[in-house]
């Protein structure tokens, strides 16, 4: 079976796979070499061409990682502050260390549901039950009136329900 992929297009990927996004690659393909492929195909070629993405993006995530100074911060997986907290690469996401809590036992609650705005203003630290009632009742995407409304609500129960126990 003949292969999608021309020669000038598996150089093409030879020189530009640490600058693109196999997604982007896909769509570079498309528009210089009017082939349609899907993101699987373009990681599998680069696999075919002995290129191993995963290997080489976990080795440069941890050198920059490992280089920058204690007090750095990094999105996580695009929804979470981390900060570096000690060397070589000790990170904690920002939330813990502004709020300093033990998230085995609490959870913090972003008031305005952006877990990117890591202030003191903008958390709260709840006990994880309290945290389960709220997100059971629906109320976590909520204004932060009902969210501190529902803290308060969530609280009383359990209270009232240690006072019959």
């Amino acid at each position: 079976m003949a292969s999608r992929f021309s020669d000038e297009a598996n150089e093409y990927l030879r020189q530009h796979w640490r600058e693109y996004s196999s997604r982007e690659l896909a769509e570079h393909l498309g528009k210089l070499f009017h082939i349609t492929v899907a993101t699987q195909t373009v990681t599998d070629q680069l696999g075919r061409l002995g290129i191993n993405r995963g290997r080489y993006f976990q080795a440069e995530k941890s050198l920059i990682g490992s280089r920058l100074p204690v007090g750095s911060e990094r999105i996580d997986k695009g929804r979470t502050v981390m900060v570096k907290v000690g060397q070589p690469n000790v990170w904690k996401p920002k939330a813990v260390v502004v709020m300093e809590h033990d998230p085995r036992k609490e959870q913090v609650i972003f008031l305005d549901g952006n877990s990117l705005n890591v202030t003191k203003e903008n958390m709260v630290v709840v006990p994880r039950r309290i945290h389960a009632r709220i997100a059971k009742n629906g109320w976590l995407n909520s204004s932060s009136e009902v969210i501190l409304a529902g803290i308060k609500w969530s609280e009383l129960l359990y209270a009232l329900k240690e006072l019959d126990g």
